[in-house]
């Protein structure tokens, strides 16, 4: 059901957007995101970022986050999730959707696209082989036809890509090392949609596969375990996601630095937040879902310490006191509207 006040919230967003301010609107659950971000488009005539055919390549406003259950650790979600933050990260948005369950999860720290972006341009020179293995060491998965976010295949000399920020997946024509033509293209009829100059290929994964990132949290683990901060078998349960490619593996049990979503964004950045009890409820809800799943993933001998993944409910509720907020709070009698104070 599509709450009252939303609609008021979209356009105080969007009057904060286009006087230059960053803005992070947070909504309850996936129904209200996706009433939320029609408004968005509504109210707003600039094109959301990630959400066009060229991946947010172009002028806008504002990206999304999707909604962040535990079910929601894969591939396709950590692309749409690396995709958003690269929009905030440099400059490409300055305004943000989420859902709640989005602000426990700890993320990949704010450095974590340097030397994690590959620009290919048509005519360049580059080599084929080069992009595959990169691509793999990014997490992208080999496919026999690309039609997901994180896919990639090779058939002669031409590579199917689909990266994070695409709604299409991506056709690069090679002649030796020479790429020809780079085209967006229907995964189902397999026919072409339109032309590119260039396109951005960034990480599928949070956790990236090369020996030296691999290492670096190996290291990291080491040290924790030697503080006594990491058990002996949280520490083995974390080698084998490690290992495995596991998407579950979270960035907050990876990196020292893990970001939290603030730290993506200005420091005056205007939050529109739910009503107390309501953001309260959601962050409770999303909390008692991680620990039903860590303590799964515990039961399979691969445990993860949600200390080090998620931040606390408290820690959350606390924006308020480091950034201007505003809480959309349900009236206390006389129907549904809401009034932000």
């Amino acid at each position: 059901m599509t709450r009252a006040g939303l609609a008021t919230q979209a356009r105080l967003c969007v009057k904060a957007l286009e006087n230059g301010r960053g803005v992070v609107w947070v909504v309850r659950d996936r129904d209200e995101l996706l009433a939320a971000t029609s408004l968005m488009r509504l109210f707003s005539p600039e094109m959301s970022c990630g959400d066009n055919e060229t991946g947010g390549s172009s002028d806008c406003l504002w990206t999304t986050l999707p909604p962040f259950p535990p079910r929601a650790s894969n591939r396709e979600g950590w692309t749409k999730r690396l995709a958003a933050v690269y929009a905030l990260r440099h400059g490409k948005a300055r305004g943000l959707v989420l859902t709640a369950d989005n602000l426990p999860c700890r993320m990949v720290p704010v450095h974590f696209f340097e030397n994690r972006e590959l620009r290919l341009v048509r005519g360049e020179d580059v080599s084929l082989d080069m992009i595959l293995e990169q691509a793999t060491l990014w997490g992208y998965e080999r496919v026999p036809m690309v039609s997901n976010p994180g896919e990639v295949a090779r058939r002669g000399d031409i590579l199917d890509i689909m990266p994070p920020g695409y709604d299409k997946p991506i056709r690069l024509d090679f002649f030796g090392d020479t790429i020809e033509e780079i085209r967006l293209f229907d995964p189902v009829s397999q026919r072409s949609k339109s032309q590119l100059d260039s396109v951005l290929v960034l990480p599928a994964s949070p956790i990236g596969r090369d020996p030296a990132g691999l290492s670096a949290i190996q290291t990291y683990w080491k040290t924790l375990f030697q503080q006594g901060r990491l058990t002996e078998n949280e520490r083995f349960g974390l080698t084998r996601l490690l290992e495995q490619g596991d998407f579950r593996l979270l960035p907050g049990c990876c990196f020292e630095k893990a970001s939290n979503i603030e730290d993506w964004l200005p420091a005056d950045t205007l939050w529109m937040l739910p009503g107390r009890n309501d953001l309260h409820d959601a962050l409770d809800a999303a909390e008692k879902a991680w620990t039903t799943a860590f303590e799964a993933q515990d039961a399979e001998g691969r445990p993860q310490p949600q200390r080090l993944a998620l931040r606390t409910s408290e820690d959350v509720a606390s924006l308020d006191s480091r950034f201007p907020c505003l809480y959309a709070e349900p009236l206390g009698t006389g129907g549904e509207k809401n009034v932000l104070e």
